[in-house]
């Protein structure tokens, strides 16, 4: 049993997981004028992989994050969710005296690791709550932490605009998730784990013919925008989607 405060503070730090990964998908947005002059990119079809990097890899993998919490823990995978978003913020700052398709790849590794907290934090509040109101607030507390996550991303990352050293809201993001994944780690209660052999089974080859899908469907379409469908690339990509779906 958690004392009041050590509740709150886990409570805190659940609803954080929202408001981080909205703030660091929209930091990357209000900077986007910056990245185009930095990097010199004059398509706005490759520029728009700034946001859609980080969006894909979070809404694709969002999806299964939380089965795989099932299987080995929901704090452990919130912890390691904010380890990744915190290493891959850090790097994202530093890919900023790299090349543009660095600050890409990077930004997609900044979705990845966003997408291990909202599910999981969900899943640890619906674990150690029954329902009552209090879990009603919880829940309710999510869903605003994302307005106030995407706002203060974008007005974090206008205050840099201003200056070349836009690179600067990555190290922020850097700093914010290395704290909160000690804390994260030090004050989430452990994982209670269910008695039910479902939480074991893993549909390995249908989570890596979704991802595939997902992925390819998504870069033909930007790519066939940006360079237009008589690329082989973009119609190749556009076919091994199409069977990877097909397959589910």
């Amino acid at each position: 049993m958690l004392s009041k405060s050590h509740e709150i503070v886990v409570i805190c730090i659940l609803i954080s997981g929202q408001l981080i990964s909205q703030a660091a998908l929209t930091q990357g947005l209000s900077t986007i004028t910056s990245v185009e002059e930095k990097y010199e990119i004059d398509n706005p079809g490759e520029l728009s992989w700034t946001i859609v990097a980080f969006s894909l890899s979070q809404c694709t993998f969002g999806i299964i994050t939380g089965k795989l919490g099932d299987m080995f823990g929901h704090k452990k995978l919130f912890v390691f969710g904010y380890f990744i978003l915190c290493f891959w913020s850090l790097i994202t700052c530093i890919s900023y005296f790299a090349s543009s398709s660095f600050f890409f790849i990077s930004r997609g590794f900044q979705g990845f690791g966003s997408s291990f907290l909202l599910p999981n934090g969900l899943a640890i509040v619906g674990r150690h709550y029954e329902n009552c109101l209090t879990k009603t607030i919880i829940y309710a507390s999510f869903a605003a932490a994302i307005p106030i996550g995407s706002v203060l991303g974008s007005v974090i990352g206008a205050l840099f605009t201003t200056t070349e050293e836009w690179f600067w809201i990555y190290f922020i993001m850097f700093s914010l998730g290395g704290i909160l994944t000690i804390l994260s780690f030090v004050f989430l209660p452990t994982d209670k784990f269910e008695k039910d052999s479902s939480n074991s089974t893993f549909d390995y080859l249908g989570v890596v013919s979704f991802v595939v899908a997902i992925f390819t469907l998504n870069i033909s379409f930007n790519l066939a925008a940006m360079d237009g469908w008589q690329k082989p690339y973009c119609y190749i990509l556009l076919i091994v989607g199409v069977f990877s779906l097909a397959s589910l």
